[in-house]
């Protein structure tokens, strides 16, 4: 069972001129394995990674005066998560890169094999407000569901409980735009919870990729499409 644990500096007022956030969120993958198909080695390598995923830490930093977040996983990892581990796990949350939103836009920066791409992505999740209320830590939150817009788990349903207290429209990865910071994302297969979040009165320097250097979704499809076209070729010779 997974334990949900806010730690925050209490402010009895949020005051969005004063200050900046840095939220670290956990992952909670819960997969039924019987349902994978592949020999005994190939699901306990899966296994073995799942039982892990808790070890990681994800961070979202956002910058409240200029409206601007950036959403990544902490490059220190514990050192029993092997390479193995850490590609089955992103494969599972679909967690690679980083994650911008800025003026109401998403960026997905990652790489695809060699290839750096910065993804704008048009498409804006369409939430569903529910009038359903739990406490998490020491926040009152509000559920919503709406349908994944980008991604692996493209038109999966999913569900994100909001916090009206803290009234800034980020979340996790690909997730924003409810009336408060997106505390828990129940995926398929995963739950991604915020672990602490940090007051801070000092500035957050968030650099947003370049206008030049953004391509369309539409653009990295085809991309993903030559790719592996060419990867089909090499192993064919």
């Amino acid at each position: 069972m997974t334990k949900y644990l806010i730690l925050a500096f209490f402010i009895p007022l949020f005051s969005l001129g004063q200050s900046n956030l840095k939220v670290t969120y956990k992952s909670s993958i819960s997969i039924n394995l019987d349902t994978l198909k592949g020999p005994s080695d190939f699901k306990k390598s899966f296994e073995k990674a799942i039982n892990k995923c808790e070890l990681l830490d994800f961070n979202l930093s956002i910058n409240s005066k200029d409206n601007i977040s950036v959403f990544n996983r902490n490059d220190l990892v514990d050192s029993s998560i092997t390479k193995l581990d850490l590609n089955i796990i992103s494969l599972i949350i679909d967690s690679d890169g980083k994650f911008f939103t800025s003026k109401g836009k998403l960026i997905h920066d990652y790489y695809l094999i060699d290839k750096n791409l910065k993804v704008e992505i048009e498409d804006k999740i369409n939430w569903s407000l529910v009038n359903e209320k739990k406490s998490i830590g020491n926040y009152e939150c509000l559920k919503a569901v709406g349908k994944v817009h980008y991604g692996k788990h493209k038109g999966e349903t999913i569900e994100a409980w909001y916090a009206p207290s803290i009234p800034l429209s980020f979340g996790p990865k690909m997730y924003y735009g409810l009336p408060g910071l997106i505390l828990e994302i129940k995926e398929k297969n995963n739950i991604i919870y915020a672990d602490k979040i940090e007051f801070l009165n000092k500035d957050i320097r968030i650099r947003t990729p370049k206008r030049d250097q953004l391509i369309s979704e539409k653009k990295a499809d085809s991309i993903l499409v030559i790719m592996n076209k060419k990867a089909k070729n090499y192993f064919k010779h």
